[in-house]
C-alpha cells in the first residue's frame, strides 16, 4: 500500500507540520487512490506524503475532488510518461537557454525557474516542447521538495526580446497551462514576470479567463526599469541575477549550462535506479 511507503521515506519539510485532521485527510486519501498506486510502480515514487497534502490543499481539504483530481493526474502519467523523459530526450530544448533551472535559490529558498522566451523557435517540435516543460516540473518540483519551505518553486520571466517570431503556438501555450494547473498543484510559489511587452499583454488577456484565481495572485509584473533592481531585490539576490534584469552578472552568466545539465543527468539516473528498486520489491 501506498500508506507504508509514505511513512518509510522521509516526509517532505512542507508536509511536516500538518494538522492531526489533516493527517487523517492523508491516510483517506491515500486509501482513495491505493489499488491505482499499487498496479504502476511509478506511481509509488510519485505519491509521496506531500503529494496527497498538495492535492487536498488545492482542493481545500475536500477528499472527494482531491481524489478526483489526483485520479486524473495518475491517469495522466500513466498515459504520459514524465519519469521516461530523460536529459537526451530533451537536450535540443534544453541547448536553446529558453528555461532552465538555476543553482540557487530566492529569497524564500525556493528553487528559480527561469525563462527567457525570446530564445523559444517556433520550428522545433511542438511535442517536445511539451515534454520538456514537463521535464522542467519534474525536476523542479524534485527540488522544491527537497529544499523550499512550502513545497514550491518560484518562475522568472525575462521577456526582453519577446515577439511574434518566439512566440509559442496557442496550442502548446493551452496544453502548458492545462499540464501545470492540472497535474502540478499548489507547485508555484510565485511568476516574476520582468517587462512583458503589449503583445504579452494580449496574450494575458486572452488566457486570463482560463488561469485559476489563486494562480493569478502569484503573478508580479515588472515594467520600470527605475525601479527593476529595487522590485528584483524583494524576491531574489541580485548577485545571482543578469544586470540587464536588475542583478550585477554580466548578461548570460546567470545560466548555469553546464551545471544545469549535469544536476539533471544525475537526478534522471538517480530516479530511474529508485523505479527499477520499486518494479524489482513488486515483481512488476
Amino acid at each position: 500500500m501506498c500508506a507504508s511507503d509514505t511513512t518509510e521515506r522521509s516526509i517532505e519539510p512542507f508536509a511536516r507540520s500538518i494538522t492531526d485532521k489533516e493527517k487523517e485527510l492523508v491516510l483517506q486519501l491515500e486509501k482513495e487512490v491505493s489499488s491505482i498506486v499499487e498496479a504502476h510502480p511509478p506511481h509509488k515514487v510519485f505519491c509521496t506524503q506531500g503529494t496527497y497534502v498538495r492535492y487536498l490543499r488545492a482542493r481545500q481539504f475536500n477528499v472527494h475532488k482531491a481524489s478526483k483530481m489526483l485520479k486524473e493526474t495518475l491517469k495522466w502519467r500513466e498515459q504520459y510518461k514524465p519519469e521516461a523523459i530523460t536529459w537526451d530526450i530533451i537536450q535540443s530544448e534544453a541547448a536553446l537557454n529558453k528555461v532552465t533551472i538555476l543553482d540557487e535559490f530566492d529569497n524564500e529558498g525556493r528553487p528559480i525557474v527561469f525563462m527567457r522566451p525570446r530564445n523559444e523557435k517556433q520550428s522545433s517540435d511542438n511535442e517536445l516542447k511539451l515534454k520538456y516543460v514537463v521535464y522542467i516540473m519534474e525536476h523542479a518540483s524534485k527540488i522544491a521538495d527537497e529544499s523550499a519551505p512550502d513545497g514550491k518553486m518560484t518562475w522568472l520571466l525575462d521577456y526582453v526580446g519577446y515577439n511574434r517570431q518566439n512566440q509559442p503556438p496557442w496550442k502548446v501555450s493551452l496544453s502548458t497551462l492545462s499540464i501545470v494547473q492540472n497535474h502540478y498543484p499548489e507547485r508555484l510559489g510565485r511568476a516574476v514576470n520582468f517587462k512583458p511587452p503589449w503583445l504579452f499583454e494580449l496574450f494575458w488577456k486572452a488566457i486570463r479567463p482560463f488561469v485559476d484565481p489563486v494562480t493569478r495572485e502569484k503573478l508580479v509584473f515588472l515594467k520600470d526599469d527605475s525601479e527593476n533592481s529595487a522590485d528584483m531585490k524583494k524576491y531574489f539576490d541580485l548577485n545571482i541575477l543578469d544586470a540587464c534584469i536588475g542583478g550585477t552578472l554580466p548578461e548570460g552568466d546567470m545560466i548555469p549550462v553546464d551545471s544545469f545539465r549535469t544536476r539533471m543527468i544525475a537526478a534522471d539516473e538517480e530516479l530511474l535506479a529508485m523505479l527499477a528498486t520499486y518494479e524489482k520489491n513488486t515483481g512488476s
